[in-house]
């Protein structure tokens, strides 16, 4: 799990570079603060990595991070009219996702059948 762990943490260490930049270049104050939190937020979830004893745990830190990291992207796309939404519930097929993946050679030299 060592390995694993430490592709997780590194992951982690990213996503804090990456919204400590975005804080660095805003330019409302306010906005700032909110994206320097999130970024403390991610930092200590880094800490929290290195107590998880269990690789449920890992993906659990995993995924609140991921959490706090869309939140903060969501932060800075909003003020370019872009909406960055995910509706609880929302189904796959009203989010424009394929259900059913081609029929194509490569997918069948991979050994996948379509059901």
């Amino acid at each position: 799990m060592t390995i694993a762990t430490s592709i997780i943490a590194a992951k982690i260490q990213n996503s804090a570079k990456v919204v400590d930049r975005w804080a660095r270049d805003e330019k409302d104050a306010e906005r700032t603060e909110r994206l320097a939190e999130r970024a403390a937020q991610i930092k200590n979830r880094v800490a929290r990595l290195a107590d998880a004893d269990s690789a449920n745990l890992v993906r659990g830190i995993e995924g609140d991070v991921a959490r706090i990291y869309f939140r903060a992207l969501g932060q800075v796309v909003s003020n370019t009219g872009f909406e960055f939404t995910a509706t609880k519930g929302s189904s796959q097929r009203s989010a424009g996702i394929l259900l059913r993946p081609a029929r194509d050679r490569m997918y069948r030299s991979c050994g996948k059948r379509r059901s």
